[in-house]
């Protein structure tokens, strides 16, 4: 799981982006976050994005999910954790593991 997020992060990332990784216990609980410079997903996508297959964007701009994000949510589920996405500070993708 962590590896097919940390691969999407740095594949999203221009060249002199940043892609940062950190754990930390919220609540009692392990989290994890990913965050990249990358273009990042809009807010009304971001639950699609899970379906297999799905594509971001409209017209030639759009991008290919495939499988990658919806073998996360497989994975965290099977680890009863919650996967969520929002907006890095760097103004790309942050993704969020909860467990």
């Amino acid at each position: 799981m962590f590896n097919n997020l940390i691969d999407n992060a740095t594949k999203y990332t221009p060249t002199g982006g940043r892609v940062d990784v950190a754990l930390k216990v919220e609540a009692g609980r392990p989290v994890v976050e990913i965050a990249d410079s990358g273009p990042g997903i809009p807010a009304d996508e971001r639950e699609r994005v899970f379906d297999r297959f799905y594509r971001v964007g409209k017209g030639a701009d759009r991008a290919r999910t495939g499988l990658g994000l919806a073998i996360v949510r497989r994975i965290s589920e099977q680890h009863r954790a919650s996967v969520t996405l929002g907006k890095s500070q760097s103004g790309g993708l942050k993704v969020t593991v909860a467990f």
